[in-house]
């Protein structure tokens, strides 16, 4: 898996599954740094970094969403060049609609706290004094 790569990932991250003894020391070897989290049988205590593992789940909710828009699901194309741009469209496409999301709850939020300052409640009540007058 490591060899394939065209780039020398930062780090391995994989599912309790492969948490053996033998794996690991494969792994090691390869010198690239791995997060496995232990298998709840494991009579020694294995330190993992859990913060580096939720990007697992990151990566797989990704693939996922990429299945169900039957991006990865089914190559058309006899060429793999063509079925990894419909990746890369695919990926900007939910990366930016993410981004536009928070975007517009930030902004939201920032309406809520300008809407209870006293700063915007100062200057409404200066606007209903110019309209009495």
């Amino acid at each position: 898996m490591i060899a394939i790569a065209n780039k020398r990932p930062v780090h391995l991250l994989v599912d309790k599954g492969y948490d053996t003894d033998a794996f690991r020391a494969g792994v090691d070897d390869t010198g690239v740094p791995f997060c496995i989290p232990p298998k709840s049988t494991r009579k020694a205590k294995i330190r993992w970094n859990r913060g580096i593992y939720r990007g697992l789940n990151r990566i797989e909710r990704m693939i996922g969403h990429l299945k169900i828009n039957r991006v990865v699901a089914v190559p058309y194309h006899k060429l793999l060049s063509p079925h990894f741009e419909a990746l890369r469209l695919a990926t900007f496409n939910k990366c930016l609609r993410r981004a536009l999301l928070r975007l517009t709850s930030n902004l939201q939020l920032i309406r809520k706290q300008c809407k209870t300052s006293k700063l915007f409640e100062s200057s409404r009540n200066a606007e209903a004094k110019d309209k009495i007058n």
